[in-house]
């Protein structure tokens, strides 16, 4: 689990952290990208996501949350099945 996620597997590993493919209560599938928070502030975190808040494209997958986990920052969006991940 990851949060209130139930995680399905692991999509894949970078430098800036994991992607998991994850479910929420109502099977609506998520991708969460868990970042270490020994590699980038809260602060530098929050600017980002409000950042990414005001980009609207059909390219990108749709912001919807975050929170801590662990030690790891965890970024919840839209998962685009068939797109990026295979």
């Amino acid at each position: 689990m990851i949060g209130a996620y139930k995680k399905l597997h692991s999509l894949e590993y970078g430098s800036f952290g994991s992607h998991w493919l994850v479910e929420d209560n109502n099977t609506k599938q998520y991708v969460i990208n868990l970042i270490p928070t020994n590699t980038i502030t809260t602060q530098e975190l929050i600017n980002l996501i409000e950042i990414r808040k005001t980009l609207k494209s059909a390219n990108l997958a749709e912001y919807f949350n975050w929170f801590e986990h662990e030690s790891y920052y965890a970024i919840v969006t839209e998962y685009c099945a068939g797109y990026l991940f295979k």
